[in-house]
């Protein structure tokens, strides 16, 4: 059950195809590093339509997806203000998310603020790890969500450093590709 009033950070992505896994893999990271009760984290996978309890439920929307802006593999995104509708996709989720974004405005329910923030993938096949140019650009990736944070009032103390530790060698996050049941 998701609890209102909070800020969301939503992670989308299948992490079994590598660029793809982003969000999945920074939300990942996001829970090792001890935010604040304020700042709920959500595994979206790849649930579509599913997401709208969340999106409903959320103050401010934070989404990390990876994002086809048609960029260099590895470059860093943001999206202030997500189009309802568009022939464009920025991202293979965003069909279902759009969807999703369109139906919380007509109900009413569209959160306050919303921010899309991803890195343009290098490489969309079969596998866990990020690809060389996107591990490389997660310092900047978490340096802009902790940003947006502090932007909304919430002091994060994180350093937006992956590590080995963290990500492993190949950059794929050693947290386990365990998908959390945050819906329903």
């Amino acid at each position: 059950m998701l609890v209102t009033d909070k800020v969301i950070i939503l992670g989308l992505g299948n992490p079994l195809l590598s660029d793809e896994g982003l969000g999945i893999h920074v939300i990942q990271y996001l829970q090792t590093v001890g935010l604040p009760e304020k700042v709920q984290l959500v595994d979206g996978g790849t649930a579509g339509l599913l997401l709208l309890n969340c999106v409903e439920a959320a103050e401010k929307l934070l989404v990390v997806d990876a994002i086809d802006a048609q960029q260099p593999g590895g470059t860093v995104i943001q999206v202030h203000d997500i189009p309802q509708y568009s022939r464009h996709k920025l991202s293979p989720h965003q069909a279902g998310f759009q969807e999703v974004l369109t139906i919380a405005a007509m109900q009413g329910r569209l959160p306050g603020e919303i921010h899309l923030l991803g890195i343009q993938p290098h490489a969309l096949t079969w596998g866990c790890a990020l690809s060389a140019p996107v591990y490389a650009a997660l310092e900047e990736l978490l340096t802009l969500i902790k940003s947006q944070l502090s932007a909304w009032g919430i002091p994060v103390q994180f350093e937006p450093t992956p590590n080995a530790n963290a990500w492993g060698e190949a950059g794929q996050s050693d947290t386990g590709l365990v998908l959390q049941q945050v819906l329903l």
